[in-house]
């Protein structure tokens, strides 16, 4: 309970959510993938725009990154002028878009990571992982809206984003990055349908998203399991199994009064 509201922790399990929620197939479009990875940009640009006072080039690449986002937002404008009718126009743009990542990348290997130390080698770390997804996306073949491809970009994005989660608890728990995939962090983070927390200190832990079961989780004495209850989710029907629903705030909102 205590990683997860970590709050690096918490920052990217919250941008691999959204990403998951934004991308799901009923919803899935060209637009909706170019959103994805437009917002991946715009964290990448900050990302090197935390590096540039440490690197040379740190500043250059900012600028690249955003040109890149700006691409990618040039290219969903065009879908809303264009539609399906016309590709060609938009295949140019998404083109441009991937020269520039591919070039963004190459710009960010050519940093010099041996200079760097601690948080600024993770964060060139990162940087180098975002980079090199939005590049993997931006050579799928997406002017035409293809199914296929388009599963496969926001899957890309989607691996880009659990990785993040995984390098967040990596570096809360002083150790190498975790790699995890959306089902094992789900497991490592959210499940608590299995978990004593009858001795846990959870004053102002954040509940939002958690699984857990009315028969097998064990909560501190001090919790109003009915009360949690109204808050949450039974999914599926009859199952006994919760889910803490968003805008549900903190475990003090549960204690009995």
């Amino acid at each position: 309970m205590t990683l997860r509201n970590n709050p690096d922790v918490k920052a990217a399990s919250q941008a691999l959510a959204f990403t998951r929620a934004r991308g799901r197939d009923r919803d899935l479009s060209l637009a909706r993938v170019l959103a994805l990875a437009d917002d991946l940009a715009d964290d990448l640009a900050g990302d090197l725009a935390d590096i540039r006072g440490f690197a040379d080039t740190g500043g250059l690449a900012v600028f690249g990154a955003l040109d890149l986002a700006r691409t990618l937002a040039g290219a969903r404008a065009r879908i809303g002028v264009l539609g399906h009718d016309l590709p060609g126009d938009l295949a140019d743009i998404l083109d441009l878009a991937r020269s520039r990542a591919e070039a963004l990348a190459y710009e960010i290997a050519a940093l010099p990571a041996d200079s760097l130390t601690g948080d600024i080698a993770d964060i060139l770390d990162l940087a180098n992982a975002r980079v090199l997804g939005l590049a993997r996306v931006l050579a799928l073949d997406l002017a035409d809206g293809d199914a296929l491809a388009l599963t496969r970009a926001r899957d890309v994005i989607v691996e880009v984003r659990a990785a993040e989660v995984g390098r967040a608890i990596g570096l809360a728990l002083h150790r190498e990055p975790f790699m995890l995939n959306k089902d094992s962090l789900h497991a490592l983070l959210d499940d608590f349908t299995a978990t004593d927390l009858s001795s846990a200190d959870l004053t102002g832990t954040d509940l939002r998203g958690i699984y857990w079961s009315e028969h097998t989780t064990l909560w501190p004495p001090s919790i109003d399991v009915e009360d949690l209850k109204t808050h949450s989710d039974e999914s599926p029907p009859g199952s006994g199994t919760w889910i803490v629903r968003s805008g549900t705030a903190t475990i003090r909102d549960h204690a009995e009064r």
